[in-house]
């Protein structure tokens, strides 16, 4: 019996396309990309009506 490795399984699912034809690895970066952008207008906009901004989490 073969023993089972979480990294292989990682390699062989995050290179496997999706239906919309992204990798699972283009598609995760695809989303913290997404989030990174929408947390720097975040920022932006409460830096201009002069208010802290909150803490956004994963």
């Amino acid at each position: 019996m073969k023993s089972f490795s979480a990294s292989e399984y990682q390699a062989k699912h995050s290179e496997t396309p999706r239906k919309d034809g992204l990798t699972n690895r283009e598609f995760t970066l695809a989303r913290v990309r997404r989030f990174q952008e929408a947390d720097q207008n975040l920022k932006e906009a409460c830096a201009e009506l002069g208010i802290e901004k909150p803490v956004m989490m994963c």
